[in-house]
């Protein structure tokens, strides 16, 4: 598979272990991820560099995924 380098995914996520173990699953794809816990974060992310794709959890604190899309 030919993936475009500036292609990325964001994982988006207030528990560790879920960023751990999906960061690990792209990592063994060739796929090029960032992580980050806060939803303010993910937007300052986003306006920055856009990623190709966001897995984002719901239930966060602060702001949860509704809020952030």
């Amino acid at each position: 598979m030919i993936i475009n380098p500036s292609n990325w995914v964001l994982i988006v996520d207030d528990n560790e272990n879920n960023l751990v173990y999906l960061q690990n699953i792209l990592q063994r794809a060739d796929i090029s991820c960032k992580t980050t816990t806060q939803g303010k974060e993910c937007l300052n992310l986003c306006m920055n560099d856009p990623p190709s794709l966001i897995l984002l959890d719901v239930m966060m604190p602060e702001m949860n995924g509704y809020e952030v899309c």
